[in-house]
């Protein structure tokens, strides 16, 4: 018979237990060490274990039911009990007989298994014998708070639907499992995205009595990592950093798609006809700043004698603190250096003037008084 190799795991098992031993008899130096590395490596695979869990639930999240939701219950020799039902605000379904069965947090495979526990407790069914199936048919709107450092913050409406014609009865044609819009992500683009001032790396979800705090700066960059699942009545707090990042301003799943400022130019340039288009508000890419609306209105650029030193002037009141602030660029100096000081972000709301230059209002004057004073237009008022 062929002798069986060694298991290094036992060995090393047995090893350290015969330093335990030795320890309390003759401590040794090397018997120390040995326990010490055990215990590193026992930690490590832990930690690693650990670690693993949390990843795989993560990417394992299911979709947790909610009131509202709309699911069929289906059951072998269970007809009475079989059918649709959709859940109450307690988060309830009530079952013929056996009364109603609390659903609401659960994924359909649990929510399957509480139903099957309560029919058999309640003795409608042998134990083993309530072989039950839960089937989303339909996954309602949530109403979701949503406060920080958001746009638009307050209560929110996520999931609804994309049309009147979707209806229960039409959406109940295919069970599905996957909630598509229930998302943390969906809570913040309906607030209106988050602010240059957001702290994704701590986002409070508020559950109940129970709050979590989730990293989601890979929704901002589009790198995979956990959207977490929504219930009706959750509060969803974005924290503020100390200084704001610039960088959170550009197009992504949670900030806003594009911002409207408030244009007005006062630039008589008979070439500057899309100016005129420009006035009132102005949908810009978010994330675009100041010197790119001057440009967008055509307030840059021009015969340089004449149009260098015409003036931007940019009107902001702050969403927090509601103060109004001013910022008064020469258009020259703002596309010359561009310096965060003078060419801020824009946000929704802002307010954009140009001012034309000292030449060209002169102009302007003189070309007026030449009209008043032209000997045609004296001649003209004669009778």
């Amino acid at each position: 018979m062929k002798p069986t190799a060694p298991n290094p795991f036992a060995a090393a098992v047995a090893s350290t237990l015969a330093a335990v031993l030795r320890l309390f008899r003759r401590p040794q130096l090397a018997d120390l060490l040995t326990l010490l590395l055990m215990a590193g490596i026992m930690l490590a695979i832990a930690a690693a274990a650990i670690v693993a869990m949390v990843l795989t639930a993560g990417e394992a999240q299911a979709t947790p039911l909610t009131a509202g939701d709309r699911v069929q219950l289906v059951l072998e020799n269970g007809e009475g009990f079989a059918g649709k039902y959709q859940i109450d605000l307690q988060g309830q379904i009530a079952l013929p007989y056996a009364g109603a069965v609390k659903i609401a947090g659960m994924d359909a495979a649990q929510a399957s298994q509480a139903v099957t526990q309560r029919l058999e407790a309640q003795g409608l069914f042998r134990p083993g014998a309530a072989r039950t199936t839960m089937q989303v048919l339909w996954w309602a709107p949530l109403n979701v708070s949503v406060s920080g450092e958001v746009f638009n913050p307050g209560t929110q409406a996520v999931n609804m639907p994309a049309s009147r014609d979707r209806t229960i009865e039409r959406a109940e044609e295919i069970p599905g499992a996957y909630a598509p819009n229930r998302n943390l992500s969906d809570a913040l683009k309906a607030a209106g995205g988050i602010t240059t001032w957001a702290d994704l790396s701590r986002v409070a979800l508020r559950r109940g009595g129970l709050t979590t705090v989730h990293d989601v700066r890979h929704l901002l960059s589009g790198q995979p990592g956990i959207d977490p699942a929504l219930q009706e009545g959750d509060e969803l707090i974005v924290a503020r950093l100390a200084q704001p990042e610039p960088l959170q301003a550009r197009p992504s799943a949670i900030t806003p798609p594009g911002i409207k400022v408030f244009a007005g130019n006062m630039v008589q340039s008979q070439n500057n006809a899309p100016a005129a288009n420009a006035l009132g508000a102005l949908p810009m890419a978010y994330g675009s700043r100041l010197s790119q609306a001057v440009v967008a209105i055509n307030c840059a650029g021009g015969i340089n004698w004449s149009n260098a030193s015409r003036m931007a002037s940019l009107v902001r009141t702050e969403r927090t603190t509601g103060q109004t602030r001013r910022w008064n660029v020469p258009v020259e100096k703002l596309l010359d250096e561009g310096s965060d000081e003078i060419n801020p972000l824009l946000q929704e709301g802002d307010a954009l003037a140009c001012y034309d230059s000292q030449v060209t209002g002169w102009r302007e004057v003189f070309k007026v008084l030449t009209d008043i004073l032209s000997p045609i237009s004296i001649f003209r008022g004669l009778p």
